[in-house]
């Protein structure tokens, strides 16, 4: 049982210890689009910024978009590590992942946008809104259609 409970220990602490050290690449920001990938130019992301403080007016839920670079995580490691960015950086409303690279997406929401708008709200959105306009290659204005169409769920529920 010692055992058991030593090994369980021990592996909670090594990836612990590894989530930090990806973590450390990933520094709070100052701004709510943080382009680690530089998948939109300076206009595209002073735009994004622009339109999620307008939406954080109407709304009063944060928004923040953050791109990862495959050089960074594992497609694996992905999902987990948007959830500890917005643990760590203290998001209180949705961080939207994006990486080209790994081609994924993942939308997490906290606790108060969760009432309004459910996982698999989100999901329908990043299938119907994102993902088409990834496909082409238009990352700006499928994250501006994306964080759109969260609002517009936002304001009606």
């Amino acid at each position: 049982m010692k055992k058991a409970l030593f090994l369980l220990v021990s592996v909670l602490f090594i990836q612990s210890a590894f989530s930090q050290d990806i973590l450390d690449q990933f520094p709070k920001p100052a701004t709510s689009v943080v382009d680690f990938e530089n998948l939109f130019t300076d206009q595209e992301e002073i735009m994004l910024n622009n339109l999620i403080k307008i939406y954080y007016k109407q709304t009063d839920v944060q928004i923040v978009i953050v791109t990862i670079d495959k050089k960074s995580i594992t497609a694996e490691q992905f999902d987990s590590l948007t959830l500890e960015i917005a643990n760590k950086w203290g998001i209180n409303g949705i961080i939207i992942g994006v990486s080209k690279g790994l081609r994924k997406i993942r939308i997490q929401n906290s606790v108060g946008p969760e009432t309004k708008i459910t996982d698999d709200e989100t999901k329908q959105i990043i299938d119907t809104v994102f993902i088409p306009k990834f496909k082409e290659g238009l990352y700006y204005k499928g994250t501006r259609e994306g964080i759109q169409a969260i609002v517009n769920h936002l304001k009606n529920n």
